[in-house]
């Protein structure tokens, strides 16, 4: 569902400034949780609290909570700046 309303916002602001303004904060955001989440997932498995059986499901956990966040943030950020 991310995936399809990055697409649509994406689809509907192609020619406008405002909507790539809009784009960069969210990715800025959603890059940088990706980043923390993904270490967090690192440091755990180095821990040896994640099993190497469970790597896999917890990343691709923490893609889908990224992609979330992204879309959140261009819905956030779309309000804001109408």
């Amino acid at each position: 569902v991310t995936v399809l309303y990055w697409a649509r916002f994406l689809d509907k602001n192609k020619n406008d400034e405002r909507g790539d303004q809009i784009v960069g904060k969210a990715a800025k955001i959603s890059y940088s949780s990706l980043l923390v989440i993904m270490g967090f997932i690192t440091i755990f498995y180095h821990s040896e609290r994640i099993t190497s059986d469970f790597l896999f499901d917890y990343m691709i956990i923490g893609l889908s909570v990224g992609a979330l966040i992204h879309a959140v943030s261009l819905f956030l950020y779309d309000r804001k700046y109408q």
